[in-house]
C-alpha cells in the first residue's frame, strides 16, 4: 500500500469494472483517495455515473474535457459523403469464381 500513497491511479475503460464486484472496487478506491492522498483518473467515452452511488458520493469529482461537443467537433478530420448518384450497383463487383 505504501506505495500507492500520493500516487495517480489511471482507469482506461472503468465502464468494464465487473458489476458484482463494482460496490467494493469503488469503495477501495475511495479508501485510497481519502486516507491514501490518491488521485483516480476514470477514463470512459461512455462514463458511469459513479457519483450517484454511496461508494462515491463524498468524492471530488473534475471532468478533464469541460466542452465535449467542441472537442469533437475540433478534432473532426474525416467527412462522410454517401454518394447515390448514379445509383451503386453491387452486382457487377462479384469476386472471379463467385456465383
Amino acid at each position: 500500500m505504501h506505495r500507492l500513497a500520493h500516487s495517480v491511479i489511471v482507469l482506461d475503460e472503468v465502464q468494464a469494472l465487473p458489476h458484482a464486484m463494482l460496490a467494493p472496487i469503488l469503495d477501495g478506491i475511495r479508501l485510497l483517495v481519502f486516507h491514501f492522498g490518491v488521485t483516480v483518473l476514470l477514463s470512459s467515452a461512455t462514463q458511469p455515473s459513479f457519483w450517484a452511488l454511496n461508494e462515491f458520493k463524498d468524492l471530488p469529482c473534475t471532468d478533464l474535457i469541460h466542452d465535449t461537443p467542441k472537442l469533437v467537433s475540433d478534432l473532426r478530420r474525416v467527412r462522410y459523403e454517401w454518394q447515390l448518384d448514379p445509383k451503386p450497383a453491387l452486382g457487377q463487383y462479384r469476386r472471379p469464381g463467385c456465383v
